[in-house]
């Protein structure tokens, strides 16, 4: 996988896919805030974050019709400064 940044080009990459999707399904099964020092980033600037978890399942328009299923986790640390997400982390 290759890593990008900024909204846009991540418009751009769901964009190319939606061709290929013939069905989703996204379920939220963890959420969980952190604060203080359990939450410290790797950069230190964050002093509260948030810890998601969903199953994803998306069925592709080929002519097999594959279903593909995983866990796909995401982590918002936000910034003391100005209470937005500073940095976001997924995991798959």
């Amino acid at each position: 996988f290759a890593s990008f940044r900024g909204y846009k080009r991540f418009a751009e990459n769901l964009a190319n896919l939606q061709p290929f999707i013939k069905d989703s399904y996204v379920k939220l099964i963890d959420f969980k805030e952190e604060e203080g020092e359990e939450a410290e980033s790797s950069s230190g600037r964050s002093s509260f974050s948030v810890n998601t978890r969903y199953m994803v399942r998306l069925t592709l328009g080929l002519p097999w019709t594959p279903t593909l299923a995983w866990v796909w986790g995401v982590r918002f640390e936000f910034s003391e400064e100005t209470g937005r997400v500073a940095r976001h982390v997924e995991s798959w």
